[in-house]
């Protein structure tokens, strides 16, 4: 990818070791239709082979990293920690663990603006394909060709695959009908873009959440509570999520969701602003 000097998009993805899962993301952002965005990895403690991995993508990427100490699980905290060092004026957030269409950056940036967020789904592949894939070392092209939609068609069909209905690339008019279908819209942090002055205005993730769960539902809270609304992009912008062991939820994530309901506060106390520039280390 050519390096540019305007970056408008800033990709952060979340990051904890799988490096495998981590290349087919990266494959799939180096397709890309639209060009002109940076990836920042959002690292919570992964070991060095990652490091290495991401090195051998930057001579097609613009990538920074940034890396903290394994601490449990604090997805909130680097990933505030990412988009402090991030450029772009619209900030699209993705977990290491999806494979996103060659056009997702290109149809799905013009519903990201001031006051307006967008949120899209991703199509759960089973264990069995994800095997598939890394077994067969599938590229990111045959993944999104006519013949392994067929192979995720028959694997739905038998109830292994989740959520095939979000795999399907729609014309625009047709999206909009199957979004308008969907009443739920929750932020899932796999697969959501925002405005960088709207996330600014609520102080990003809340940091106090530590382990897994709720802290997308409580992002999306304090957005709404902010005046911002969600558009959501059903078969548009459309990712593929390989499949890994399920983490624990940790309880007390559900009583910091319930609090912020509560005071329906959009700015958590314990954000992106305090975070101290002296502690976020981007790796080169």
């Amino acid at each position: 990818m050519k390096k540019t000097k305007n970056i408008q998009i800033s990709v952060v993805i979340a990051v904890y070791n799988r490096g495998g899962h981590l290349r087919y993301c990266l494959e799939s952002l180096a397709r890309q239709t639209y060009k002109d965005f940076e990836i920042v990895i959002a690292d919570d403690g992964s070991g060095p082979e990652v490091k290495e991995l991401i090195d051998g993508f930057r001579q097609y990427l613009t990538i920074k990293h940034v890396w903290q100490e394994d601490k449990n699980f604090r997805k909130c905290l680097i990933l505030n920690k990412a988009v402090k060092i991030s450029s772009g004026k619209q900030l699209f957030f993705f977990d290491g663990d999806v494979i996103v269409h060659p056009r997702y950056l290109e149809v799905s940036r013009k519903y990201v603006q001031e006051g307006q967020y967008m949120i899209s789904r991703s199509a759960y592949l089973s264990e069995t394909l994800t095997q598939k894939i890394f077994r067969k070392k599938m590229t990111v092209q045959q993944i999104f060709s006519a013949g392994f939609f067929l192979i995720t068609t028959k694997d739905w069909i038998f109830g292994k695959t989740r959520f095939f209905e979000y795999g399907i690339f729609l014309p625009e008019a047709l999206s909009k009908i199957a979004s308008g279908l969907k009443k739920d819209k929750h932020i899932f942090g796999r697969c959501w873009a925002v405005q960088r002055s709207d996330y600014e205005k609520i102080n990003g993730y809340n940091n106090d959440f530590v382990g897994a769960y709720y802290e997308d539902f409580e992002i999306t809270a304090r957005l709404n509570f902010s005046g911002a609304k969600p558009v959501l992009l059903i078969d548009r912008a459309v990712s593929w999520h390989l499949f890994h062991k399920r983490v624990s939820m940790e309880p007390q994530n559900l009583e910091i969701y319930a609090r912020i309901k509560e005071l329906r506060n959009p700015r958590c106390a314990n954000g992106m602003d305090q975070i101290n520039p002296e502690d976020i280390g981007e790796l080169k």
